[in-house]
């Protein structure tokens, strides 16, 4: 094939060889983890529903009827749904402790777990306050960690969310992380309209001026302005990277937590891929900040993690084609020459 003619695939293989220190990758075990927490922040109108919603999703996962839970399917990937901080009890018939593994059966004979591991019911409204404690963070930022030493036997975690009201913690959480105005990273969200999201904008504002968090001191940012949800994906994130494992992000949200993630341990980058560029406006941002380039700009923005598990069909793909064509020596062609573009 023509040099470098996969693109950023490329680059991604080889970052993937280099995490499992082979050149015979291993993408067989897929596992995408979705943390499932709510906000108190919506209280203030930040969204276009109210938090039970939050749960539906949830309980939703465990129907087997969620975007992510249809893609999980067709992909061969194991979903598991965590539920660290939300309001309400879901899926009140599967629940578990971290220590059990069980789940329900689904089409492909791969399991939706739920697992019950919840810091508080909900964040407080960052608007007024902290929206955590920094024990609660840590405890937070815990639950991931043991989620991904848990899973330690994964070849690959995509990553993902649901909480209504996280995309106003996310934002805020780049806007201080980026020194940016609110305005500059605060995006519609699920879809709210201008007077909506000018109100979401002036909520993060005064969150930032309540609070202020240092931008030095992650955990302080996370649990200030941050949500249980986005503590867990960076908690995944730092869980996986110990262990040498490759973590595909999804939108947004878990962009978010990557930027958290790499803030409290910058060699958690060389083990971040980006799925997809999301619609809000501070996702570009945040991946040039962790110098990632999103292998897919579909302008979608499903949540859940479903985008990056629709990802990894692709990342196959690529690495069937590295892994399945021959050289130019073995077929008798003269290689291709590198130039300077």
């Amino acid at each position: 094939k023509p040099l470098h003619s996969l693109g950023d695939l490329e680059s991604m293989i080889i970052q993937m060889a280099g995490i499992q220190r082979t050149l015979n990758i291993r993408l067989k075990k897929k596992v995408l983890v979705t943390f499932c927490a709510d906000h108190g922040v919506v209280e203030e109108g930040v969204s276009q529903t109210d938090s039970s919603v939050t749960a539906k999703v949830a309980d939703n996962f465990l129907k087997g009827e969620s975007t992510a839970s249809i893609v999980c399917r067709r992909t061969g990937t194991e979903h598991v749904v965590v539920d660290v901080g939300m309001l309400e009890g879901s899926g009140k018939a599967y629940t578990e402790e971290i220590s059990e593994r069980s789940g329900i059966k689904t089409e492909n004979d791969r399991c939706t777990r739920f697992i019950r591991r919840k810091t508080a019911c909900g964040t407080r409204n960052m608007r007024k306050g902290p929206a955590m404690t920094a024990r609660q963070a840590e405890e937070a930022l815990e639950c991931g960690i043991c989620v991904a030493k848990e899973y330690s036997d994964a070849d690959i975690f995509a990553v993902g969310e649901m909480g209504i009201g996280n995309t106003t913690a996310a934002s805020a959480m780049t806007s201080v992380f980026l020194g940016k105005e609110p305005s500059e990273v605060t995006g519609r969200g699920a879809g709210l309209d201008r007077k909506k999201l000018e109100n979401k904008i002036r909520v993060i504002e005064d969150a930032v001026r309540v609070n202020s968090p240092d931008p030095s001191d992650a955990i302080d940012v996370l649990a200030k302005v941050g949500g249980f949800d986005i503590a867990g994906m960076t908690g995944l994130i730092l869980g996986a990277a110990s262990q040498g494992i490759t973590v595909v992000i999804d939108g947004f949200v878990s962009s978010a937590a990557a930027l958290c993630a790499v803030r409290i341990c910058p060699e958690a980058e060389g083990y971040i891929l980006a799925s997809h560029l999301s619609k809000e406006p501070a996702s570009e941002m945040i991946l040039q900040e962790i110098h990632k380039n999103a292998a897919l700009h579909c302008g979608m923005f499903p949540g859940e993690g479903a985008g990056a598990v629709m990802f990894l069909p692709v990342l196959e793909m690529a690495w069937a084609v590295y892994a399945g064509m021959p050289c130019f020596e073995d077929v008798n062609i003269e290689a291709y020459t590198e130039y300077e573009n």
